[in-house]
């Protein structure tokens, strides 16, 4: 039987388990775009924006966003896809989004295939259903976040470098794929320009000669490109850089150790010590030696955020746990360990390999469909409870949420079918706004409108403006003692407001219906004299 032949019904043994795992992991997907705690904050803002630009409006003119338009951009044929569908936006990002995982996972296998074509194909297989179990069941609440879209993107392109570090010649058309693709989800933020960088000065001392690659090439063209397109499409993004440079240093811990106090830097640190201490195959050298890379640059691009907020160490913990995973597996491949203390194939402890990864996606399906269909969905959060208050007060017209979170807004705008009162994602300006030592001073050294500075004046009168253009039937008032980037501040957003004359008289027409969890509910009278309810009877009633 020739190699080819051979090859081939080597993936035939497997492909009842691959489309077992396939199958499950697209009902996983499903499941999930019908579960509110499951949508994704950022990713419900991300969808509302894409709508609202379908509608007319204009990103960093109509809608004020400080992140760069690459993910908008590429929402907005989703939305139109399920606006002539029928179907919930959610459903159709999730969607599209397990495609794109698809076909990066065919990609990688391609191109792990070019590593070392004389070796198993099971091998290769093995290593990317590994990929898109951490892909789609590690993602978890971050499933379609930029830095998951970032991760699936790039991992073509870390295996393609791995082929040329064993001087393999690809398929151009592989490169070209693997290219393209990589430079897509790197320009989703100008941070992973650094992920790219550590893995080229990886590449650099190994091979000097290796950048002058065709995926290289695509990168650079991609990002080249997308920012000609920003120029011409999006001017005021520019704009809108000048602005959050002034105030989202209240988010941040630049330069804090930290940053490194999370469990992904530790599953790292345990790779590089199982990276050193487990001697590695011909056929899985280079494969681990460039995740090894890309597990550092992606530490690089967490550590540049310089928020610590968990999902930017996902990058960094799939590739970690990848890394483990392929040591482990050569040792499982390699002729004198396992496959002779068991008595068995590689292929067949390769096929336990691919049993238990049919294992972990039912369990993930189980728990996705836990709080959908099963006991589960009796359970209670903000965001459903929210929900039905925006659904039977706000009836379909726009509400606003008082708070420097963008969550629990979106997705219960989302969810509830309600419109949205604000140019604004959320008040993430405000924190900004005050130095540190008067941020978290008591009592709050709130200051009047005449005291404004300019940005703060700005904002003060586009909320005005958009409260007065299109007022909102709900108010939903964050009266958390830890609010986001205030923490434990004695910050009071009605406080705040209230201290201008024109919000003040806005505010008067509304009436308290009470509190869902740490929010306090006022709802607009359209007569102008308020509506008679009982406060607190949100919170019972429910």
């Amino acid at each position: 039987m020739t190699g080819i032949g051979r090859k081939s019904v080597e993936e035939a043994r497997f492909a009842p388990a691959v489309l077992v795992f396939g199958f499950l992991l697209v009902a996983t997907v499903v499941v999930r775009s019908c579960d509110p705690d499951s949508f994704n904050h950022d990713v419900a803002w991300i969808l509302y924006v894409a709508a609202e630009m379908l509608d007319g409006s204009i990103l960093y003119v109509d809608i004020v966003e400080e992140n760069p338009p690459l993910v908008f951009w590429l929402s907005v044929p989703v939305v139109a896809v399920a606006r002539a569908l029928g179907c919930a936006p959610i459903l159709a990002l999730n969607l599209a989004v397990a495609t794109g995982i698809g076909l990066a996972a065919w990609l990688s296998y391609r191109i792990l295939r070019s590593v070392r074509p004389e070796g198993p194909a099971i091998q290769a297989l093995s290593i990317v259903g590994l990929l898109v179990a951490l892909e789609v069941l590690g993602s978890g609440y971050e499933y379609g976040q930029r830095d998951n879209l970032f991760v699936i993107a790039v991992f073509p392109y870390v295996f393609a470098a791995a082929a040329r570090l064993e001087g393999r010649l690809l398929d151009p058309r592989l490169a070209l794929a693997a290219g393209l693709l990589a430079g897509l989800g790197i320009a989703l933020k100008p941070f992973f320009l650094a992920f790219w960088l550590v893995v080229e000065l990886f590449l650099f001392f190994s091979s000097p000669h290796q950048w002058k690659r065709l995926e290289n090439l695509c990168i650079a063209g991609t990002n080249i490109g997308y920012a000609m397109l920003v120029l011409a499409f999006a001017p005021s993004y520019l704009e809108m850089i000048g602005i959050a440079s002034q105030v989202y240093d209240a988010y941040g811990n630049f330069g804090s150790p930290i940053l490194l106090f999370k469990t992904e830097v530790g599953v790292f640190l345990f790779a590089v010590v199982l990276f050193g201490v487990v001697r590695s195959t011909e056929a899985d050298r280079s494969v681990r030696r460039l995740l090894l890379a890309a597990a550092a640059g992606f530490l690089v691009v967490a550590l540049l955020q310089g928020k610590g907020w968990d999902y930017h160490y996902d990058p960094l913990g799939l590739a970690s746990v990848l890394l483990i995973a392929v040591i482990l597996l050569g040792v499982v491949f390699r002729a004198d360990s396992l496959g002779g203390l068991f008595r068995a194939s590689s292929a067949t402890l390769a096929l336990l390999v691919w049993v238990a990864l049919d294992a972990a996606a039912a369990v993930g399906l189980a728990f996705g469909a836990w709080p959908v269909v099963g006991p589960g969905a009796q359970r209670r959060t903000f965001v459903k409870e929210l929900t039905q208050v925006a659904r039977d007060h706000g009836r379909g017209r726009p509400v606003w949420f008082l708070s420097t979170s963008i969550v629990p807004a979106f997705p219960v705008v989302n969810l509830s079918g309600a419109g949205w009162s604000s140019r604004y994602c959320c008040l993430w300006m405000i924190p900004g706004l005050y130095p540190p030592e008067e941020r978290f001073s008591r009592p709050f050294p709130y200051r009047d409108p005449a005291e404004m500075g300019e940005l703060e004046k700005s904002l003060l009168d586009a909320v005005v403006e958009d409260l007065e253009n299109d007022p909102p039937a709900l108010l939903f008032v964050d009266r958390s003692p830890d609010k986001q980037a205030f923490r434990r501040s004695d910050f009071d957003f009605l406080s705040y407001f209230l201290r201008d004359p024109r919000f003040a008289r806005i505010f008067k027409a509304y009436e308290d219906l009470g509190s869902v969890g740490p929010y306090r509910v006022y709802k607009r009278s359209f007569s102008g004299v308020g509506i008679p309810s009982t406060p607190g009877s949100i919170g019972k009633s429910r």
